[in-house]
């Protein structure tokens, strides 16, 4: 996989890297489809329920899962941080916002497929749902073919991913260490492809060798996930729009914003710890399948 991620990770404009995103989300929906449609046909109904599923009240999590569940929602929805680049280059960037625009029907209706996943995964595999649905699946040819489309999926999504922190490591790189005023541009795109296949050589090797992949991406999305999707967000707002607001409007401003601000504070720090108590588990008892 890694020469042709190298591939994709040189691409270096967006609207190339669209292309294999539309591809990506093309194959999403279609493996999301089969995977709700077995999910549907397969729910059993009434007293014939699965007891992992009944009663519902008695399989409620503490509140340790629920916060390594919150770090794992916040990663899924960290795209945010690829919005900026796309709106910069739009050819019509007033479509981003608004009511309609294209972050509010994108969010509601991606809010819409996580949950209908995870309830019907739920009603059809109760307590015994695993961290991807994909693994509760069985072990016949159309749901190998679902795994390898969500596979092919996520691997055309890498370079969009990929494209935010290449930016903001290049261009640090380049103004630190690179005369860019000197040196030649074919010199400058050369050292850009240098930094590009690092990083990608950089994200495989962490790939391979960390364990528990899972409560890292919990810790990650804990930390940074909560940080650029909660917190960040309405500080932004309260430094851009303090000066044109007044009154009631400010008040009202003030009190949505530091809200949220502090809802994001006390997600990230409660999954923060338990992603990494999780962590230090997992190193030292093996054996403890709790934290998978």
């Amino acid at each position: 996989m890694l020469p042709i991620a190298l591939l994709l990770s040189y691409i270096r404009t967006l609207k190339r890297l669209s292309i294999a995103s539309a591809c990506a989300n093309i194959l999403q929906v279609v493996g999301i489809g089969i995977v709700v449609e077995h999910l549907v046909r397969e729910i059993v109904i009434g007293s014939n329920r699965p007891q992992s599923v009944q009663p519902v009240i008695e399989n409620f999590k503490p509140f340790s899962s629920v916060a390594l569940g919150f770090g794992a929602l916040m990663f899924a929805f960290e795209g945010i941080s690829v919005v900026l680049p796309i709106y910069t280059r739009m050819k019509r960037p007033e479509q981003m916002g608004g009511w309609g625009g294209i972050i509010n029907i994108a969010y509601v209706f991606l809010l819409l497929l996580y949950f209908s996943v995870g309830l019907f995964g739920y009603l059809r595999y109760g307590n015994s749902s695993k961290g991807s649905i994909t693994l509760n699946l069985p072990e016949e040819p159309l749901y190998d073919a679902v795994r390898g489309i969500f596979t092919v999926a996520v691997f055309l999504t890498y370079p969009l991913q990929f494209y935010v922190p290449n930016e903001i490591i290049w261009n640090w790189a380049r103004n630190r260490f690179f005369n860019a005023e000197k040196a030649s541009t074919n010199r400058i795109v050369t050292y850009e492809y240098i930094c590009r296949t690092i990083l990608v050589l950089v994200t495989f090797l962490l790939a391979i060798t960390v364990p528990k992949l899972n409560l890292m991406m919990d810790l990650v999305g804990s930390i940074s996930g909560t940080a650029l999707s909660i917190i960040l967000p309405p500080l932004i707002h309260i430094a851009a729009f303090w000066d044109d607001t007044s009154g009631g409007s400010k008040a009202f401003m003030i009190i949505v914003d530091v809200s949220l601000i502090l809802i994001g504070i006390a997600a990230s720090a409660g999954g923060s710890y338990f992603s990494f108590r999780g962590i230090v588990r997992s190193f030292s008892d093996p054996t403890d399948h709790h934290i998978d």
